[in-house]
């Protein structure tokens, strides 16, 4: 069997699931699917974090498929909880605060705002005061050109420009940093 038909046959698998309780139900099964890898890579998991084998059915290439309606893994409840959350937040105050702010640059809450590719959030540290100074003023040279491509951020005594600015952005941004 293909790779293109193992995904048809993926596809069907998930369109048919009647287990869908925070999604809505008229996903395609190819949604799904795209969906369920968003949230497996802003977590750095695959499908078996969630989903629990069916040792009953194999698949072709003689491993057991997974039993994506099975909710006997409390991953998965976890997940349904923390995706509502999102959107939760998204629509009662991340909508809100992104119709107050016009500059364009908010974003919804995802899985990766906190995840960052791991399974557990990581423990935020406060930067050190000089580093909180030198990002303001890179967002703050960065917010006067919507063609800036990059920003600025100096570590110490070590500076370091991230993609391309005009270089009369660059120099304007230099005098302004704090060492």
């Amino acid at each position: 069997m293909s790779q293109g038909s193992h995904r048809r046959a993926a596809d069907a698998q998930l369109s048919a699931a009647n287990n869908l309780q925070v999604l809505p139900k008229d996903l395609t099964g190819r949604q799904v699917r795209d969906t369920m890898e968003t949230w497996a890579g802003s977590l750095g998991v695959h499908c078996d974090f969630c989903h629990t084998a069916d040792p009953k059915n194999v698949g072709p290439n003689g491993r057991p498929r997974m039993n994506f309606a099975d909710d006997s893994k409390p991953d998965k409840q976890i997940a349904r909880i923390m995706y509502s959350m999102t959107q939760q937040m998204n629509k009662d105050y991340v909508s809100k605060a992104m119709d107050l702010d016009k500059d364009g640059m908010g974003k919804p809450v995802t899985c990766g705002t906190c995840h960052r590719g791991h399974e557990m959030p990581e423990e935020f540290v406060i930067p050190r005061e000089e580093h909180r100074v030198v990002r303001a003023e890179a967002r703050n040279a960065a917010a006067g050109s919507r063609r800036d491509t990059g920003a600025e951020l100096a570590l110490g005594r070590h500076e370091f420009v991230i993609a391309l600015w005009p270089v009369r952005r660059v120099a304007r941004a230099r005098r302004r940093l704090v060492y």
